[in-house]
């Protein structure tokens, strides 16, 4: 009888732990979120130069076609977070761009600007 009793607490304290484990915004697809959590890695590892802009663009290129055709019209802020994962790899594509010609004017303010944006909209700190 014990054991069926440490079990069953077990198990509601596992679930307990799961649920407050929760961010996910509830305006938002789990699908979407996953895919702008991935979104936020690059974009924090490109602005760090763990990876280049060409690393970065690609991925990013890869996330925003993802965030395209992911996008949910049940999820209020789905189509806003579609937008700023575009611009984003745009930002992050112009920048490698650049580097490519030799251009100076390399800019991260948008891009953290616009991540930051994101990380609102996720609840991402």
């Amino acid at each position: 009888m014990k054991k069926i009793l440490y079990l069953m607490l077990s198990v509601i304290i596992i679930v307990f732990c799961i649920g407050c484990g929760n961010n996910k915004p509830s305006d938002i697809s789990k699908y979407m979120y996953d895919m702008c959590t991935n979104t936020d890695k690059v974009t924090e590892s490109y602005l760090s130069t763990d990876i280049t802009a060409k690393e970065a663009s690609e991925k990013l290129k890869t996330l925003e076609k993802q965030a395209e055709e992911s996008c949910d019209a049940n999820y209020s802020k789905d189509d806003s977070i579609k937008t700023e994962v575009s611009c984003i790899s745009t930002f992050v594509n112009n920048n490698y761009l650049r580097e490519q010609s030799s251009d100076s004017s390399i800019s991260y303010s948008s891009i953290k600007e616009t991540l930051t944006n994101l990380k609102n909209n996720l609840n991402i700190k």
